[in-house]
């Protein structure tokens, strides 16, 4: 199992999971024979999930196997390969095919499909978090300031989502509990951290709409 764990503060439980080929050996080495099982894992738990699976030949059995449990459950699924009329895209909801043709080094998929693929993941997983409330604009207004590069990112962003000087954003985000999102709201609606919290609960994490 992957997690992408990003820099914002969405919660681990909603974001984007994958499965990988199974139990991984203490030694993390592939194993290969997982490949050929077509599984029905557990992991995908219902209506509000979204399964995405990958598979450059789009017909992998433990994606294929995996998309179809999702579906069982009630989850939404998406099959994302580099082969049109591929398997995964039929047991998905949604097909997502990049054609990339032969690799350079023969059967090597992590080249151009590999690469392909990860293009993918990126546009989904930015449109997830611009839906979710964490894009501002073209800013990350709910990054998590857990080092120093990401504190003066923060600051920075605050600073130009507000119109403010450095100085007044590191105000607020102290005001705030280093929380970017709450900052921003408090110093465009002239708002408590409490007020900022909230109007943005009430706007679903929408800076725009909590602003007014």
């Amino acid at each position: 199992m992957w997690s992408c764990q990003d820099r914002s503060r969405e919660p681990t439980s909603n974001l984007l999971g994958g499965f990988n080929d199974g139990p991984a050996p203490a030694d993390n080495r592939a194993t290969q024979r997982a490949h050929d099982a077509p599984r029905r894992d557990e992991r995908a738990r219902g209506e509000h999930d979204t399964v995405v699976g990958l598979a450059a030949s789009g017909r992998t059995p433990y994606v294929v196997g995996a998309l179809r449990r999702a579906r069982e459950r009630g989850a939404s699924t998406v099959g994302i390969s580099c082969n049109a009329g591929s398997l995964v895209g039929q047991v998905a909801d949604v097909a997502i095919e990049v054609v990339t043709g032969p690799e350079v080094v023969t059967g090597s998929t992590r080249l151009k499909a590999g690469t392909a693929q990860k293009l993918v993941c990126n546009m989904l997983t930015t449109a997830s978090m611009v839906q979710l409330g964490k894009v501002h604009e073209n800013l990350m207004i709910d990054v998590r300031p857990t080092n120093e590069k990401l504190v003066d990112r923060a600051r920075r962003i605050v600073a130009t989502a507000a119109g403010v000087e450095a100085a007044v954003a590191a105000e607020a985000l102290t005001a705030s509990g280093n929380r970017p999102k709450v900052a921003r709201v408090m110093l465009l609606a002239g708002a408590s951290a409490g007020e900022a919290e909230r109007r943005l609960s009430e706007a679903d994490g929408s800076v725009r709409r909590a602003v007014g």
